[in-house]
């Protein structure tokens, strides 16, 4: 993927350590993992029509980014996406690009349906 095609920035956050309020348990503050990455999505972006709003907000979306220190071996299981609109996507799979498995990463990610 050249240069050009990134045209997006997102964050990679993983959730912080969890606090209580003394009635419940309360969600910590994101930990940064990697701050204004270069990428360029694919889908999500309500370039297809849903029947309502809660497959919109759950749409699966595929993001291209170069290969950085601080994305290797990417937990799948807590980090998460924040694009520049501020939605969150849950990662579900990470894998070398097709275009350039070299340089690129492919990250599947599904809208955590939370915010919109």
């Amino acid at each position: 993927m050249r240069s050009g095609d990134l045209d997006s920035l997102v964050k990679f956050v993983r959730p912080g350590v969890p606090s209580r309020d003394g009635r419940s348990r309360v969600p910590g503050a994101d930990v940064l993992v990697a701050d204004l990455v270069p990428c360029h999505v694919l889908g999500g972006q309500g370039t297809e029509r849903f029947a309502n709003a809660e497959n919109a907000a759950t749409a699966p979306i595929v993001i291209t980014v170069r290969r950085e220190p601080d994305l290797d071996g990417l937990d799948t299981g807590d980090v998460a996406i924040l694009l520049e609109t501020g939605k969150r996507y849950d990662i579900k799979s990470v894998r070398p690009g097709t275009r350039d498995p070299r340089r690129d990463l492919e990250v599947l990610a599904v809208g955590d349906g939370a915010n919109g």
